[in-house]
């Protein structure tokens, strides 16, 4: 009997099965962007197991907004 694994983004909203917001209350009010960035790169890698869609979530985000030696 195989294994199944099942990924999760358990911080991603579906409208009709189709991407619509990201959830994160997680500290609740207003902080460095780059916090919230890191969290979301560190939960696609965590949850789906790769690095794959990093470069596409900074796109989506506004890579002009992101200062990589902050996020680093």
């Amino acid at each position: 009997m195989s294994k199944c694994i099942t990924r999760c983004l358990p911080n991603v909203m579906l409208d009709d099965w189709h991407f619509s917001a990201f959830i994160d209350v997680g500290n609740g009010g207003v902080g460095d962007r780059h916090i919230d960035l890191y969290w979301g790169l560190w939960t696609l890698q965590r949850n789906l197991n790769t690095t794959l869609y990093h470069d596409r979530f900074l796109d989506a985000y506004g890579r002009e907004r992101v200062d990589p030696e902050v996020l680093k």
